[in-house]
């Protein structure tokens, strides 16, 4: 966008959103390159929306932008491991989320609740919560919460972010697993505690007595 840019017509904001529908699936991603603030501002705004990532650059950084393009799709947000002992799947967080990072961690949780009937517990490590990359990842982290709600028995949030703090209330929105919040570093706690399983119900014969009247 050119500093001279100043908008759309009415009959050219109709072309152009005819035109931006029609290639959403065959869009891989978006940079817009401009220095007019109302474009940036506009632009990120519109990147929650779409269902690919968009980045905004300065005129300065059109090469970069180039570069970033040519380098998609993006890496994971995420990464997951399953530690099959204590049955426990370790999420570490490092990107905004996108829709794709649920599908992927999804498929591993069914994989171990479709051999043993429910998981053990689910570990999500991030220093700060990034949020979601755009609508399409809400949308997915909300199916994902939806889907697995009855077939997690834990979940530990290791984080330095405010979201830890709000652990009781997960819990009660959740109506599944228990939640527990810990700090960043305390990542092994948080594993232990989620790998914890419930004790056995004890049951304690008394000596059967014969009575007679």
């Amino acid at each position: 966008m050119s500093p001279a840019f100043q908008g759309f017509t009415l009959m050219g904001a109709l072309a152009d959103t005819r035109v931006g529908l029609s290639s959403v699936p065959l869009v891989e991603g978006c940079a817009v390159v401009s220095d007019l603030p109302f474009v940036r501002r506009s632009s990120r705004r519109f990147g929650f929306f779409v269902p690919y990532p968009l980045r905004v650059f300065s005129s300065s950084e059109r090469e970069a932008a180039v570069t970033w393009l040519s380098a998609l799709p993006e890496e994971a947000a995420v990464t997951h491991r399953l530690l099959t002992d204590p049955g426990v799947v370790v999420v570490s967080v490092e990107k905004p989320l996108r829709v794709q990072d649920f599908e992927e961690v999804a498929r591993t949780v069914d994989a171990v609740v479709d051999s043993q009937g429910q998981l053990t517990g689910l570990e999500v490590h991030t220093r700060r919560f990034p949020g979601w990359q755009n609508v399409a990842g809400l949308l997915g982290h909300i199916r994902f919460v939806l889907a697995h709600r009855a077939k997690i028995r834990r979940l530990a949030i290791a984080t330095d972010s405010k979201i830890a703090t709000l652990a009781p209330w997960l819990e009660r929105v959740a109506r599944g697993p228990r939640v527990r919040g810990f700090s960043y570093g305390a990542l092994e706690t948080a594993i232990r505690w989620a790998s914890e399983r419930p004790e056995a119900t004890r049951i304690v014969a008394r000596p059967w007595v014969e009575t007679r009247p």
